[in-house]
């Protein structure tokens, strides 16, 4: 089966997935660019040799966009599979009118999106270039209804498990006290409940909340660890001052992230709006229990309420503050340890690449 995904960056989840299609397929991936400019330079992966990698040329355009019309080139070679991932970019536009003119099939991929109010010039774009496809994949009800929005049809639309996690990141057992006392001494860590949040430092992400709520945690013996920036980019995102309560860390790659998810007790995700958050399988891999909101898709999929986690409103720094305490006050989070670290085995690459590859088979099957 020779399949070719077109991206715009190789970003580390993509890298590690295509590393294991590729030993299924005789995968080829079309990269848009090399990085995002608003990523840390640190934020990317070698690619695996089990695929081909090209980098198009052309025009960067933005964050994570790019005007690349040779991607024409690679798209008159003869694949039985052609997966467009990003579709709004200049060059995913660029191929899909190219297909469309000659009459070849194709598929959107999305990791999700949400409908907003929009005009309906805004709208009628956009369903002009998502309903273009013959089948689409998505990462499971937020895709598939912001697909369906946009002219997908149901029945052609295929969900499959989206993750950022290697199915050896997943520890085979939930730690035992003494070694998460042990881990967290070695990381200058001395409170008696630790709680990690992850993720850039952008308003959605829902820092603001987090800190105010963490206001409320002063007089217990609790540390929040936020991780992904400086002290000064989450005093000016937010626009508050960092609680005593609160230790800052910057990006750090996946092995030294790891080790603090692991001395941690839990993970919140405050996000006001996700389509997925991939630092939700990050951490049930790590065995921790996810409080996240209504807005994050992978908490929506992924989070079951009192077995792996909590869901929340968004925005609610009473239900965030609620929803901390009540975890810190319980005397054992073990069947939820448990629970997330069952669940993240159900989202590894493993299972995304397998997912995929049934998911081609049968488009081959019905296309035939």
């Amino acid at each position: 089966m020779k399949v070719l995904f077109l991206t715009n960056l190789p970003s580390p989840y993509r890298v590690g997935f295509f590393t294991e299609l590729g030993k299924k397929c005789e995968l080829t991936v079309l990269y848009e660019r090399r990085a995002a400019s608003d990523r840390d330079k640190n934020w990317k992966a070698d690619a695996g040799k089990t695929y081909q990698e090209f980098y198009l040329k052309g025009l960067e355009v933005g964050t994570d966009n790019s005007f690349c019309p040779n991607v024409i080139h690679y798209l008159k070679s003869e694949y039985d599979i052609v997966v467009i991932g990003m579709y709004s970019t200049y060059t995913a536009m660029i191929a899909m009118m190219w297909m469309k003119l000659f009459h070849k099939q194709y598929v959107i991929s999305t990791d999700g999106g949400f409908v907003r109010k929009e005009s309906k010039i805004k709208r009628k774009f956009k369903t002009f270039w998502l309903s273009s496809a013959s089948f689409w994949l998505g990462t499971g009800k937020l895709a598939r209804e912001y697909m369906c929005y946009y002219g997908a049809k149901s029945e052609r639309i295929f969900d499959y498990p989206f993750t950022s996690v290697d199915e050896t990141d997943i520890i085979p057992n939930v730690l035992e006290s003494k070694e998460k006392k042990k881990l967290r001494e070695e990381l200058e860590i001395f409170a008696d409940k630790v709680v990690i949040s992850v993720g850039q430092f952008i308003p959605r992400k829902g820092f603001d909340i987090l800190l105010e709520a963490c206001e409320s945690f002063l007089d217990v013996n609790t540390e929040f660890l936020i991780i992904g920036g400086t002290k000064d980019d989450l005093e000016r995102v937010t626009e508050k001052k960092i609680p005593q309560n609160v230790k800052v860390y910057p990006f750090m790659p996946k092995q030294r992230l790891f080790q603090y998810y692991h001395a941690a007790d839990f993970f919140v995700l405050p996000t006001k709006e996700d389509v997925w958050g991939l630092v939700v399988n990050e951490a049930m891999a790590c065995g921790l229990p996810v409080l996240t909101t209504d807005r994050c898709g992978a908490g929506l999929e992924m989070v079951k309420s009192g077995k792996n986690g909590w869901i929340i409103p968004t925005d609610n720094v009473e239900a965030l503050s609620s929803g901390i305490f009540k975890i810190l006050q319980q005397s054992s989070l073990r069947n939820q340890e448990n629970g997330a670290i069952e669940s993240a085995h159900e989202y590894t690459f493993q299972t995304m690449a397998n997912r995929h590859y049934e998911i081609f088979e049968e488009i081959i099957d019905r296309v035939k």
